[in-house]
This record gives C-alpha cells, structure tokens and sequence, in this order.
C-alpha cells in the first residue's frame, strides 16, 4: 500500500512540477512589447541582460552567457491594469537560478511627468523611445543558493501613443535591435 501510494504522489508531483499552461495562441496577444525577430539589450547593475522575441509568445532571455528560451502566456484578462504577456515560474539553467519571473506589457500614461515619476518609483532603465527594462535578482532563502530573478519588458506610451524622446532615458545602457 505505501508503495503505490508512493508512486502516486511522484506521478501527483511530476504533474504539480509542469506547469499546464497551453502553447501561445496568437490570437490572444494583446499589449505585447516585442516582435519576431525583435531583441532588447539593457546594461543593468546586476549585469548585461538581453530579452531576443521569437515566433509568437517564445522569448529568448540572455545573461551571464547563458540563455533561456521560453513560451510567455498570453493574459486573458488585466493583471494590474495591463494585458501583456508573463511567465510565473521559469527555472532557467543558471547557476543557483530556481526561480524566475518574466513580464512583458505596455505602460500607457496621459503625461510625460507622469511616466517618468511611476518608472522611477519601480526602477529599472528606459530609453528615449519609452522601451522599459527592469532585471531584478536577489538571493532567497537560503541566500546565494537559491537566487530569485525578475524581469519586466515595458512600453512606455503616453495617451495611448508612441514616443520620441523621455526625460531622464538612459539610450547607452537600453538598446533595441530589430529584425534580428
């Protein structure tokens, strides 16, 4: 009895371990950042991070010379006043990575005063044409061998509209590459 118990709560747990998220259905895309082909180049204080598109939802993240190839989810629904694309729980082959956490969405704001104050509360480096990148790592529990990761692709729209140029952007430390 204990072993077939046993191997049921292995055949629970390797369930509970894959998330059952479905593949990307494009049709759902709404507010994303990035298109195919499409990367995003950030210098941040935690190191270079790249976030490169793919077809669809699949996005490429870059750092440490290592790489990691996801499928985003599409949200159905708002989530904190955005749609966009996200992934709660990656475990990138990074050294004492066990969890990461990816968001992609557009920040509408109706001024520029506005965007810049809200962006410089959550931190992180934007560029002139409003592309918002912010990597976070910290140490969880346990400290350096269980590492926390973050990292947020925005798009800085004011009333609704692109821009040109952004108080306080930093246009050395974000690039954009397109068709890539």
């Amino acid at each position: 009895m204990r072993q077939i118990f046993m191997a049921l709560l292995m055949l629970f747990s390797s369930f509970m371990a894959q998330p059952c998220f479905s593949k990307c259905d494009p049709s759902l895309i709404r507010e994303a950042v990035l298109e195919k082909g499409m990367s995003i180049k950030a210098e941040t204080k935690f190191g270079i991070i790249e976030i490169r598109a793919g077809e669809g939802c699949e996005r490429t993240f870059t750092w440490e010379n290592k790489s990691y190839t996801v499928e985003l989810i599409p949200r159905r629904e708002r989530w904190y006043g955005n749609f966009g694309l996200y992934h709660p729980q990656m475990r990138p082959p990074h050294k004492n990575v066990v969890h990461m956490v990816a968001e992609e969405y557009q920040l509408n704001f109706n001024s520029e005063q506005e965007a810049v104050q809200s962006i410089n509360k959550r931190g992180g480096l934007y560029n002139d044409e409003g592309f918002y990148v912010n990597f976070i790592k910290r140490d969880g529990p346990g400290g350096e061998d269980n590492i926390f990761i973050m990292v947020t692709v925005s798009r800085i729209l004011i009333n609704g509209q692109k821009i040109k140029e952004l108080q306080g952007s930093t246009n050395k430390k974000v690039k954009v590459i397109r068709n890539t």
